[in-house]
């Protein structure tokens, strides 16, 4: 028996072209990468089933046989994306059906192929397959769903053939249907599936996707892989097998195993038409290995068999794996009985089932469905509120059959708390409906009077406020959280970042409000999220109803760069306090209803988080005279130029126009000056205004706006007339740039400090430990106030002239904190154009950051070198030609541990001349007991160096595979005085030059 060894590395498995015999072309490394960085505990969690379901298998092939055991019947649905979809024709996937019935169930005529020694392993399953009857909407089907599609198949998750949204097709569902894409996949790829039991895998990744050349044995399907047997090998892998030589991408090896104890160990795949009998490593005497196993990379023609225990595992896969035991159960096989007359009622549109809605008069919206061969034209129903009177009504209608419409029903009277309301279908066209079994809806929601403004949440308690709500169309809901707030401790937020439910919707209901007799009504919130990458969209809408719920009017759509200020990130986003973005919606045009209910909607895309904090709606009586100072945009926290613009933004808070505002400013304790702005600024409008140039010594400064008048008059709301900005004017220095932070000054000398908010972890100057001297820069994240806010330390702004490269080096020392840190991020950022814009060169956090493996839960202080690690960056990539920049060290801190930084470094280097224009420089050639080879760029092609004595002895070696570091230094203490030559062996060349060993 060999060991069972479940990797999580096959959970994407990939069959390719056999005339390519490169393993790595599966890809699926690199997508459970990414899966297993996103979502590390479900490697545990796989690993733990895969062993339940393997004992599962072992029970079950030491059962006693039951021949009268029913077969597993599974219900499939063939989903065909091409620019041409008819290309693959009907007989074509019935074709393929019936070459999946007969090799499960071993009634293959090839299977006469199987060598007399193999005979005995023969495995027949009581697996079977059929094309769907029914949909899931439990109306009848053919099992062939056909749509154009232009694009190609991406293994792994978010397969754009698996998503409506992006073109394909969206699972049927896959406790009901084996689903089937059939598609183009580029390169050698010729299907995937998704291996059973892994935790978390969205529901809409289920099932397998073909090749459409490589699907069935006529029409499309092209030799050497035209008999079906691609979709054998996948639904092998659906049904939780391994390849044969086990799971591994096609490494040789004899210590893996595809966990079958009837299948000879085998080292890695086979390819092509092989002649029995084939010996490995692993198993080098005959009969050998089973290449003609289904599992296996030889031909369709080739393989032919599956095994009595894997038969068994697939049988134990489907009784025993949470998301493969429900096909048992599907009815999809089973033909829909189709009545001559069969009203639905499908859903009540409003109100929806658990749903709130305003007191008073409502008009409940029914949603009817003509499942019945005959059209329905009137139908008869029953309506009853609260076990009340019963209302029957009769409604006009236009159905053919399979289609539905909405209809509004008498309008309710509803009083604050829970109701319930029940509709039954009396008469079809004036006959009784043949199908009482979908006649009857009963919803049940509750109501509450809406509240008069202002409205204001901040998500203090920890729960939603009286009336307010959360519903969502997936698996996920918006949460409140502790870990983020734009004030207080509190706000709510969708974890786009940790579910993949691409397309569905999570709504946050604020409760129905009066609207009153007001000038204006305004919705602000702060928000926050960062851009995952532009393949992952969140979106974050706004909606208004004025019909307490039953419609929505959208007033508010944003994605990506639009709704997100934080820098893209991959990592699970927390918002630091200066990443908070503040929304004002002007509601002015709902002033006039009776009462609105606004909506906030995340939909997912897979992406990262979006937060919510201080929520407000109210209504504003204008005062004539309110003019609003925002923000300051300039200057930035630094500038590196001798001047500044500043610029303004502004806004009309008040009910005038705003034609003239006087504004004043001053620079430190210098003069005040005047600014007049002129134009035409409607209420709740906004404008970015520049203010004059003035100069800007260097050092630190304060700017202080404020309005002195408007339309000539005094302000008449002071409270939002002033703004005021600290930055730094700092000039380049020379580089190289050396800060070991041993001086009393913090920040040093031309370095800057901004931190954000207040009890913030922020840089500071440290005596507790340092690696060079006696001291070092602290970011104390112990002793933090407050949990996931930034601090940052910014170089002085630097500049250089001709040189090769620019290099940045420095010491980091950081304990890997004994609970979970994942907000906790040192990064390093570098600007060209004076913070205008960043590149995030450095980011690291948790056992990445850490420099020591003992986990700690006080603060950490490092007491030996070792302690420390130095990390080396080429900056040169990211200057782009610039000649001036400078860095910021951020610190994002986790309320957990400690950062130290010490000997940082900026330097630069220039290389020799001749190495530049020979590419080569070997040096020194009279050399004493080392010399170093340098090459101009890494060389990809080098194999080896050696050095030969005059007589041709050969006295050193070193061989070299892959990509060679650019320097090479040679350690030769022991060679006599003499000449030498120095070979150099790359792939197509070989270059000698001469030395001489001086004296020791």
């Amino acid at each position: 028996m060999r060991p069972l060894l479940f990797l999580f590395v096959l959970l994407v498995t990939t069959c390719v072209n056999a005339q390519q015999s490169n393993p790595d072309r599966c890809g699926t490394g690199a997508v459970m990468e990414a899966y297993f960085k996103q979502f590390p505990r479900e490697k545990i969690e796989f690993e733990a089933l895969q062993r339940q379901i393997k004992q599962a298998a072992t029970r079950r092939s030491m059962a006693p046989l039951n021949k009268e055991e029913l077969v597993y019947q599974i219900p499939v649905v063939f989903h065909v994306l091409l620019p041409d979809p008819a290309l693959v024709t009907d007989q074509q996937l019935l074709n393929q059906l019936k070459t999946l019935n007969t090799d499960f169930g071993g009634l293959n005529a090839d299977s006469s192929k199987i060598p007399a020694s193999f005979k005995p392993l023969f495995g027949k399953s009581k697996i079977r397959f059929c094309l769907a009857a029914r949909n899931p909407d439990n109306e009848p089907s053919t099992g062939i769903n056909r749509k154009i599609f232009t694009g190609f198949s991406q293994p792994g998750i978010n397969d754009p053939v698996k998503q409506a949204v992006r073109g394909g097709i969206n699972a049927w569902d896959p406790h009901r249907f084996l689903n089937i894409w059939i598609t183009r996949i580029n390169g050698v790829t010729l299907g995937y599936s998704f291996l059973p039991g892994l935790p978390g895998l969205p529901e809409n990744e289920m099932g397998l996707v073909l090749k459409y050349q490589n699907t069935g044995s006529t029409g499309t399907a092209s030799a050497p892989y035209n008999l079906g047997r691609t979709a054998t090998h996948e639904i092998g892998h659906f049904l939780g097998l391994q390849h044969i030589w086990g799971a591994n991408e096609n490494n040789p090896s004899c210590a893996d195993s595809d966990g079958i104890d009837d299948t000879p160990n085998q080292d890695q795949a086979n390819f092509g038409d092989p002649v029995f009998p084939v010996t490995d490593a692993c198993t080098p005497n005959a009969p050998g290995i089973l290449f003609m196993n289904y599992m296996d990379y030889v031909n369709d023609a080739s393989m032919v068999m599956f095994t009595h225990e894997q038969s068994s595992m697939m049988e134990s896969m489907l009784a025993n794996a949470p998301d493969r035991q429900s096909l048992l159960l599907s009815d999809g096989c089973t033909p829909v009985l189709v009545y001559q007359r069969d009203a639905y009622l499908k859903a009540l549109v409003s109100p929806l089932p658990d749903a709130q809605t305003c007191t008073g008069s409502q008009q409940p919206r029914l949603l009817i469905r003509n499942l019945g061969k005959e059209p329905i034209q009137a139908v008869q129903l029953s309506i009853q509120l609260d076990g009340g009177s019963i209302r029957q009504q009769n409604f006009d209608l236009q159905l053919a059959s399979f289609s539905e419409q909405e209809i509004n029903l008498p309008a309710i009277d509803l009083s604050a708390g829970n109701h319930q309301l029940q509709v039954i279908v009396k008469t079809v066209n004036g006959i009784s409906d043949e199908n009482p079994a979908n006649d009857t809806i009963t919803v049940r929601f509750s109501a509450i009077q809406p509240k008069t403004l202002p409205l204001a949440e901040g998500f203090e308690t920890g729960n939603l406020a009286v009336g307010w709500s959360v519903n969502t169309s997936g698996k996920e809901n918006w949460r409140i959280t502790s870990l983020a707030s734009n004030s207080g401790s509190r706000s709510i937020y969708f974890p786009n970042y940790e579910f993949n439910e691409m397309g569905k919707k999570a709504d946050l209901l604020l409760r129905p409000v009066y609207t009153g007799d007001a000038d204006s009504l305004v919705l602000h919130f702060s928000v926050a999220t960062a851009v995952y990458s532009l393949t992952y969209q969140d979106t974050l809408e706004v909606l208004v109803s004025t019909d307490c719920g039953a419609s929505y009017q959208s007033i508010y759509k944003k994605w990506s760069s639009e709704l997100a200020i934080a820098p893209p990130t991959d990592y699970q986003f927390v918002p630091s306090a200066e990443q908070w973005k503040h929304e004002h919606l002007d509601l002015s045009a709902f002033r006039n209803q009776a009462s609105i209910q606004v909506l906030f909607r995340n939909i997912n895309q897979y992406g990262n988080n979006i937060y919510l904090d201080d929520i407000g709606l109210e209504k504003i009586d204008f005062l004539p005279r309110d003019a609003a100072l925002l923000n300051l945009p300039s200057p930035l926290r630094r500038i590196c130029s001798g001047s500044v613009e500043p610029s303004l933004l502004i806004a009309n808070q008040g009910a005038d126009t705003i034609k003239s505002l006087t504004l004043q400013y001053q620079l430190n304790n210098g003069p005040v000056l005047n600014y007049t702005w002129q134009g035409k600024l409607a209420r709740l409008q906004q404008q970015l205004v520049q203010l004059p140039d003035m100069a800007v010594p260097e050092g630190l400064h304060v700017l202080n706006v404020w309005v002195s008048k408007t339309n000539g008059r005094s302000d008449q709301f002071a409270a939002n007339d002033t703004l005021r900005k600290s930055f730094a004017r700092r000039n380049p220095m020379p580089l190289p740039l050396h800060e070991g932070f041993e001086g009393n000054q913090f920040p040093p000398a031309n370095w800057d400090l901004f931190t954000v908010g207040d009890g913030i972890a922020s840089w500071s100057r440290s005596a507790l430990a340092g690696y060079a001297g006696l001291s070092s820069a602290l970011a104390t994240n112990y002793t933090a106030a407050l949990y996931a806010r930034s601090s940052d330390l910014y170089t002085p702004p630097v500049s250089f002239g001709n040189v090769d490269s620019v290099y940045l080096s420095f010491r980091i020392a950081a304990a890997n904190s004994a609970t979970t840190d994942t907000a906790r991020l040192f990064s390093i950022l570098l600007t060209t154009d004076c913070g205008q814009h960043y590149q995030t060169i450095y980011q690291k956090s948790g056992a990445n950051l850490a420099t020591t493996d003992n986990s700690s839960s006080g603060p950490f202080s490092p007491n030996t070198p070792s302690q420390w690690r130095k990390d080396s960056i080429n900056l040169s990539s990211y200057l782009n030609g610039a000649r001036n920049f400078y860095l910021v060290f951020r610190n994002l801190n986790n309320q957990l541990n400690t950062v130290y930084l010490d000997e940082v470094d900026i330097y630069t280097k220039t290389l020799p001349d001749v190495l530049k224009k020979e590419g080569l420089l070997i040096a020194p050639t009279l050399f004493n007991r080392s010399l170093t080879v340098q090459h101009y760029q890494a060389p990809t092609d080098l194999k080896k160096i050696s050095l030969f004595s005059s007589s041709g002895q050969l006295v050193y070696e070193q061989a070299f595979n892959g990509t060679t570091s650019t320097s090479l230094q040679l350690y030769l203490p022991e060679l006599a005085v003499g000449m030498y030559y120095i070979r150099l062996q790359y792939s197509n060349r070989v270059i000698t030059k001469k030395l001489l060993r001086g004296n020791r």
